[in-house]
């Protein structure tokens, strides 16, 4: 699969995320920030960012099925 085609449909998988995972994907791998810092943005607790952020990871790796592999 050529580069932007993954671009492409990580790009359509995140659209179809709720807003909780989409949120904490884009805190975490595109305005890097770590889980003390998604806590703080997001005034939540730790516990929290992790359990979601596994959530969000769990859709995506299901979304991309055989891809997944590739992060």
């Amino acid at each position: 699969i050529e580069l932007k085609d993954l671009a492409d449909k990580i790009n359509r998988i995140l659209d179809r995320l709720d807003d909780d995972s989409r949120r904490i994907l884009w805190l975490y791998y595109y305005d890097d920030l770590t889980y003390e810092g998604i806590a703080a943005e997001l005034k939540i607790p730790i516990g929290t960012v992790k359990s979601r952020m596994y959530v969000a990871k769990r859709k995506m790796a299901d979304a991309l099925g055989d891809l997944a592999v590739l992060f």
